[in-house]
């Protein structure tokens, strides 16, 4: 037995050897197919690769945030103000109990929507007419676009 287990695996290393000549892989007797150090290839679009950083960055700073936020929300406070691991539930039925957290919440809400609606009419014409108006139009509007941003670094510096 012991003579045909050594035949079989010395006929597979010679067929492994011949198929590998002059390859960089390195053959194990034990093992049908060639080791390899290379990791497996990802078969993903290149445009993809770019949207990475981006996802990373959301994760990071938007995504372990409000999951972190959530968890919190299921503590205690204690009598310092500091959260105590206790899970409970009691913020929410205190949040649904009282109409007055329903009403900030409505008001919150709305002015977020007003505020991504007036920027969306008024951001969409500008940036297109960055994009495709005359050179002295786009110079004008990104000025005008910019130099609000300017005011804080200006009044610092004087």
């Amino acid at each position: 037995m012991y003579q045909t287990l050594r035949a079989s695996l010395q006929g597979r290393l010679t067929t492994t050897k011949s198929r590998l000549v002059g390859s960089q892989y390195a053959a194990h007797p034990l093992l049908k197919y060639p080791l390899s150090l290379k990791l497996p290839r990802v078969h993903m679009q290149p445009h993809l690769w770019l949207l990475l950083p981006a996802m990373l960055l959301l994760v990071v700073f938007f995504l372990f945030p409000l999951l972190n936020m959530i968890k919190y929300s299921f503590y205690t406070q204690g009598l310092n103000g500091t959260m105590q691991p206790e899970v409970t539930l009691y913020n929410f039925e205190k949040f649904f109990a009282h109409d007055l957290y329903g009403k900030i919440l409505f008001k919150t809400l709305f002015n977020a929507l007003l505020t991504t609606l007036l920027a969306l009419i008024l951001g969409y014409p500008v940036a297109f007419a960055i994009a495709r108006g005359r050179p002295w139009v786009a110079r004008i509007l990104l000025i005008a676009v910019i130099s609000p941003l300017l005011v804080g670094i200006v009044i610092r510096t004087f």
